[in-house]
C-alpha cells in the first residue's frame, strides 16, 4: 500500500505526467486487505503536500488503517462495502463528495486560507435536529478561541445552487428554512475569526417528504365513477389525483392512450373520477402539492360496480363442428351480447356480437374433439360487464352410417350410406377384400356424394367392405364395415307339367329364394313348329296354368327367375295336355254328346218337363220336340270337364215348328254364375237369321249375325243341319 501511494506521488503527480498546480489534487485509495509496509507515513506526506486521500475498504479491509490514511472529515473520506459488486451502489455518493471536497477548496483559497493550513481551530459536535420537509436545526460546540460570526454554506447532494447562513459568533446553533422537502443536503460550517477561517465541518441530512393527503374516504361509487374526499393538507396550494386500472401495464398504456390518462388536479380536497371501467378495480394516488414540490402519495384501491352479467351459462347441439351457447338475459339495459370462445391449446378463437334480445347463439365452424372456453359479455352504454365463462368440449367426427349394398348388374354393386354431416366433409374413403385373403381395393368418393359402385366384387364367397371420412379439419371418423355376400341368381327347382284339362297345362316349380322379382314362362309346342308365348308370373307364385291348347298335344314350358340385378338361368320340361274323349264307342271322333249331356235320350227324356219324343224320318234316331218356353240348363263343368276347346265345332240337327216364337231365343249358349250370357247361337224367327256372339278377355259382346237367303231356310219348317266353329263359320246341310 505504502508502495502504491509513493508511486501516486513521484509518478502521477507531476507536471510533466499533466498535473496541473492550480487543479486540486485528490487520491482515492481502494483497498481489500491490510498493508504489508508503514503506508502511514506516505499518506502523511501526500495530506501534508494538500492532497486530500479518499480510502476506500473492500470485503476484509483494516477499517482502523483506512481512517489513520484517510484525510479529515473521515465521516466524508472513509467508506466500505462488502463485495467488489457493492462498489457501483458507492459511485454517486463518492462523485458528489468529491465535488464537494473541490468546491471547498476551491473556496478556501478564495477566502485566502492556504490549503491544508488552518491557522484556527474548527467547531465540533455538529448536531442536525428538528428535520421538516422545509427545515432542519444546526448546532454546534463553539471552538476553543473566541469567533467573530458563523458562515454555514449549505446545497442540495446531486447538485443544485448553493445558498449560505452567517450567525454571530455568541450563538451556537441555527435555523435553515425554505429547504426541499425529501432532498439530500451536504451542510459545512466554517468558524470566522478576527484574522481568519477555520476549518469546516461538515455533514449531510436529507429533508423530510412533504406530508401527504389523509384519511382518503369513499363518497360514493357507481359502474363508471369514484368519489374519494380527504382531511385538508396544511400549506397545499392544489392537489394531484392519479389513477391507474389494475390491469397489465400494456393494457393501461393503451387505455391511457385512448383516454387521455387520468390525471387531475384540484383545489378541494375532494374528486370525482369518471369515464371509468365497469367492475374495474382502480389505484388512486392522491400527492398534495406545495408550489412545485410534491409530496409522497396516500393511495387507495377502489373497485368500480360491475354492471348486470349474464347467467346460466349453458350447451346443447353439441356437435363435433359446432355448439348451441344459451345464457340468461342480464337487466333492462343492455346493447349487445360479446360471445368469444377459444381452444384451450389457443390456436383456434372467435367472436360474434349478438342482439340484446337474443339469449343463445350457435358458434361454428370449431374443431371436433376439442375443448373451449366460451365467454359471455353484456355490452352496455356505460361499458363491459363482468365476463361468463363455460367450458364444452365438440364431440367426435360422426362415421358415415345405414350402409346399404345393392348388386349391379355383372360384378358390380353400389355402396350407398347416410350423410354424416350437413358439411364439413372433404373425401371418403372406401375399401374392400375378400375374407380370408385376397387383393384389397381402395376409392375416395368426394364428400358431397352418399353413393359409390365398387367394381369386380362377384369373384369370391365374402367379402369386408369399410368406409370413413375425413373432414376440413383434417380429422377423420370412425371405420365403419359390414361383410357382403354376393347373391345368387338360382333358377327355378323342381319343374313340373300337369295335364289338367285336353286344352291346358298346370306348371309347378319351387321357388330359388325369397328375392325373385317374377318369372318368365315361354311355352310352345314340343315339335317346334309353333310360335312361342311368353307370360310373366309374380315372384311371390309358384304356379300357372296355361289355357287355351290343343288337346292331346306336346309342349315345352321354358322357365327363368328375374332378379333385380339380372336373370337366372332357364329351366324347361316337356309335357302333353289331355285327349278329348271319344264322342261315340268304337269311333275316332273325340267330343261331348249334349243330347245325352242334357238327358235328351230314350231313358231320361220322360223325367224332363215340356220335352216329348218321337221317332226320326231318318230311321235308327230319336227325335225331341222342345215346347214352348222350356229351357234346358246344366253346370257347364258337368258338359265339359275341361273348358272348351280354343278351336272347337258345335253341329245342331234342328227343325223350327210353325208356332215357335217370333222373338230372338238362344238356341244354345253359355252364361256365368249371374247368368249373364258368355257365349251362345240365337235365332231370330221375325228376322229369319242366326246370330254367334261370344265375350272376349276384356268382357266385350262380340256378335257375328248371318242373314243369306241360305240361312232363312232354317226357318221353313224342315231339318237342318248347323256347325258352328269358334271362327264363327256356319252351314248347312243344304252346303253352305
Amino acid at each position: 500500500m505504502r508502495l502504491a501511494l509513493t508511486h501516486v506521488l513521484e509518478q502521477n503527480l507531476k507536471l510533466e505526467a499533466g498535473c496541473r498546480s492550480e487543479a486540486v489534487k485528490m487520491v482515492i485509495l481502494l483497498t481489500d486487505g491490510k498493508s504489508q509496509d508503514d503506508a502511514q507515513l506516505a499518506a502523511q506526506v501526500l495530506k501534508d503536500l494538500g492532497i486530500e486521500i479518499f480510502a476506500i475498504g473492500v470485503k476484509n479491509a483494516d477499517e482502523s488503517e483506512l481512517t489513520h490514511l484517510a484525510s479529515q472529515p473521515l465521516d466524508v473520506t472513509v467508506h466500505n462495502v462488502q463485495d467488489f459488486p457493492l462498489l457501483g451502489n458507492l459511485t454517486n455518493r463518492l462523485i458528489q463528495l468529491l465535488c464537494w471536497k473541490i468546491q471547498e477548496r476551491s473556496r478556501s483559497r478564495y477566502l485566502g486560507v492556504p490549503a491544508n493550513r488552518w491557522p484556527h481551530p474548527s467547531i465540533t459536535n455538529l448536531i442536525v435536529s428538528e428535520v421538516t420537509a422545509t427545515g432542519l436545526h444546526l448546532a454546534w460546540t463553539p471552538p476553543s478561541e473566541p469567533t467573530r460570526k458563523y458562515r454555514i454554506v449549505y446545497h442540495p447532494s446531486r447538485g443544485g445552487k448553493s445558498r449560505e447562513v452567517t450567525v454571530e459568533g455568541a450563538t451556537s446553533s441555527a435555523q435553515l428554512m425554505n429547504l426541499t422537502s425529501n432532498t439530500e443536503y451536504l451542510i459545512t460550517v466554517f468558524p470566522i475569526y478576527k484574522d481568519g477561517v477555520g476549518e469546516g465541518l461538515q455533514d449531510i441530512v436529507t429533508t423530510l417528504p412533504l406530508p401527504p393527503p389523509s384519511s382518503l374516504t369513499i363518497f360514493s361509487v357507481t359502474h363508471s365513477s369514484i368519489h374519494l374526499t380527504w382531511q385538508p393538507t396544511n400549506k397545499a396550494t392544489q392537489y394531484l389525483v392519479h389513477c391507474i386500472s389494475s390491469v397489465s401495464p400494456r393494457e393501461q398504456e393503451l387505455e391511457e392512450e385512448e383516454e387521455g390518462g387520468k390525471e387531475v388536479r384540484v383545489g378541494d380536497p375532494e374528486v370525482l373520477l369518471e369515464d371509468l371501467v365497469p367492475g374495474r378495480e382502480y389505484s388512486i394516488a392522491v400527492y398534495a402539492l406545495f408550489g412545485e414540490e410534491v409530496s409522497e402519495p396516500q393511495s387507495i384501491r377502489v373497485k368500480t360496480l360491475s354492471l348486470d352479467l349474464p347467467k346460466y351459462l349453458s350447451f346443447s347441439e353439441v356437435s363435433h363442428n359446432s355448439v348451441r351457447v344459451h345464457w340468461e338475459a342480464s337487466s333492462r339495459g343492455v346493447q349487445m351480447y360479446h360471445v368469444s370462445y377459444v381452444s384451450l391449446e389457443g390456436n383456434q378463437a372467435g367472436e360474434i356480437d349478438v342482439s340484446r334480445n337474443a339469449s343463445s347463439v350457435k358458434l361454428n365452424p370449431l374443431s371436433s374433439s376439442t375443448s373451449y372456453i366460451v365467454s359471455v359479455t353484456a355490452i352496455y352504454k356505460e361499458g363491459d360487464s363482468s365476463t361468463l365463462t363455460g367450458r364444452v368440449t365438440t364431440r367426435k367426427v360422426p362415421a358415415p352410417s345405414h350402409l346399404k349394398v345393392t348388386e349391379l348388374p355383372g360384378d358390380d354393386v353400389r355402396l350407398e350410406w347416410a350423410a354424416v354431416a350437413a358439411s364439413g366433409v372433404v373425401v371418403y374413403q372406401i375399401k374392400w377384400m375378400p375374407l380370408g385373403e385376397g387383393k384389397a381395393y381402395e376409392i375416395s368418393v368426394p364428400g358431397n356424394l352418399g353413393t359409390a359402385t365398387l367394381p369386380g366384387l362377384g369373384k369370391h364367397a365374402e367379402y369386408e367392405i369399410s368406409i370413413l371420412a375425413y373432414y376440413k379439419d383434417g380429422t377423420r371418423s370412425d371405420t365403419v364395415s359390414l361383410r357382403y355376400t354376393p347373391m345368387s341368381r338360382n333358377p327355378p327347382l323342381n319343374l313340373v307339367l300337369a295335364s289338367e284339362t285336353p286344352s291346358s297345362l298346370r306348371i309347378l316349380w319351387t321357388p330359388p329364394n325369397d328375392n325373385v322379382l317374377h318369372y318368365r314362362l315361354t311355352y310352345t309346342l314340343a315339335s317346334g313348329s309353333g310360335p312361342e308365348k311368353t307370360i310373366i308370373v309374380p315372384g311371390p307364385e309358384n304356379h300357372v296354368t296355361l289355357p287355351l291348347l290343343h288337346p292331346g298335344t306336346k309342349y315345352k314350358v321354358m322357365v327363368s327367375a328375374v332378379y333385380s340385378l339380372g336373370e337366372s338361368n332357364v329351366v324347361s320340361a316337356i309335357g302333353r295336355t289331355a285327349a278329348c274323349p271319344a264322342l261315340h264307342a268304337n269311333r275316332s271322333l273325340t267330343g261331348f254328346d249334349m243330347m245325352e249331356a242334357f238327358g235328351l235320350v230314350e231313358k231320361e227324356y220322360a223325367s224332363i218337363k215340356g220335352v216329348s219324343m218321337e221317332p226320326s224320318i231318318f230311321g235308327g234316331t230319336w227325335t225331341y220336340t222342345l215346347f214352348r218356353d222350356v229351357q234346358l240348363m246344366r253346370r257347364a263343368s258337368e258338359i265339359h270337364p275341361a273348358a272348351l276347346p280354343p278351336e272347337h265345332t258345335i253341329s245342331f240337327l234342328l227343325r223350327v215348328l210353325p208356332e215357335t216364337p217370333r222373338e230372338p231365343f238362344a238356341l244354345w249358349q253359355i252364361t256365368d254364375e249371374t247368368f249373364d250370357p258368355l257365349l251362345g247361337v240365337t235365332l231370330d224367327a221375325g228376322r229369319k237369321s242366326l246370330t254367334y256372339f261370344n265375350r272376349d278377355h276384356k268382357a266385350e259382346l262380340q256378335e257375328v249375325t248371318f242373314d243369306l237367303q241360305e240361312v232363312k231356310k232354317i226357318f221353313y219348317g224342315s231339318f237342318h243341319k248347323v256347325l258352328t266353329l269358334k271362327s264363327v263359320t256356319a252351314c248347312t246341310d243344304q252346303g253352305f
